[in-house]
């Protein structure tokens, strides 16, 4: 390998890793928005179940 081939190879490699860097990141950016989301979620379930408790408890006391 001549010494250009090596520098236009190492260059490549160089962009390469860079782009698997930009991925990784990438990814745990999404990783982390999906569990906010799923905590939201959660958040919204148990947050129903109260209204819901207390809608009953309206309820009754109207009866």
């Amino acid at each position: 390998m001549s010494s250009l081939d090596r520098e236009k190879h190492n260059k490549a490699l160089e962009k390469f890793d860079a782009f698997c860097k930009k991925i990784d990141t990438h990814n745990e950016k999404i990783e982390l928005v999906e569990r906010i989301t799923r905590r939201l979620f959660k958040l919204d379930i148990f947050e129903l179940g109260y209204i819901l408790e207390v809608t009953k408890a309206m309820i009754k006391d109207k009866k």
